[in-house]
C-alpha cells in the first residue's frame, strides 16, 4: 500500500503530464490553424491608409462608384458632399510656379526652417483631409502675396514642399514645391 505523499506526488504528476499534452495539442492547432488558407481573411491588415478589416484590394464601395454626387443635389452645408467635390474640382496635383513664386517658396521654407515637420500621419495628397491632431499655420503675408488663391488657406510645411490646406474642410487644395 502507497503512502499518502506517494500518491499526492503521483496525481500531481499525472497532473502536470495532462497540462503538457493540453499544451501540445493547442500548439499544434494554433499552427494549423495559422497554416490554413483564408487564416487573416478577418485580420486587420495595415497599409498607407490605415487599418483594413477583411476588404480585399479593389472590393470596396467607394472604390467602385463611377463619380461623386451631383453638387446641386447636395445640402448647402459647408462641410457637405458637394462642397467637397467643389474643392477637389479646383484643387490641383501639379502647380505651375513662377520664378519669383518658387524664389518665394525657397526664402519661406529657409525663414521658417522651424516649423517644418518631417513626418505627418496621413497620406499627404490633394483632396486629403487633414487630421485634427495635425497643426496647421495661417498663412503668411509674403506666402500669401506671392499665392494669392490660398490667401484665405493653412499651411503644413514639410521637407521640400508646403502643403497648402483649406481653413473650412481641412482638406489638401495644392502641393507647393520649395525646391525648383
Amino acid at each position: 500500500m502507497d503512502d499518502p505523499t506517494r500518491q499526492d506526488r503521483r496525481g500531481t504528476r499525472q497532473l502536470m503530464m495532462a497540462a503538457a499534452a493540453l499544451a501540445i495539442v493547442l500548439g499544434i492547432g494554433v499552427i494549423v490553424w495559422m497554416v490554413i488558407p483564408g487564416y487573416d481573411r478577418h485580420q486587420s491588415t495595415q497599409d498607407a491608409t490605415g487599418p483594413r478589416f477583411g476588404q480585399d484590394a479593389g472590393t470596396s464601395t467607394v472604390g467602385r462608384s463611377p463619380a461623386p454626387p451631383d453638387a446641386a443635389a447636395a445640402p448647402p452645408d459647408d462641410i457637405a458632399v458637394g462642397r467637397n467635390q467643389g474643392i477637389s474640382a479646383t484643387a490641383q496635383n501639379r502647380v505651375d510656379v513662377t520664378p519669383e513664386q518658387q524664389q518665394a517658396l525657397q526664402t519661406f521654407a529657409q525663414a521658417n526652417a522651424g516649423q517644418q515637420v518631417d513626418q505627418v500621419a496621413f497620406t499627404v495628397a490633394v483632396g486629403v483631409a487633414v487630421p485634427r491632431q495635425v497643426a496647421l499655420q495661417d498663412m503668411t503675408a509674403e506666402l500669401a502675396a506671392a499665392f494669392p488663391e490660398y490667401r484665405d488657406a493653412q499651411y503644413l510645411l514639410m521637407p521640400g514642399k508646403v502643403v497648402m490646406v483649406e481653413r473650412e474642410t481641412r482638406r489638401v487644395v495644392a502641393i507647393l514645391p520649395t525646391a525648383a
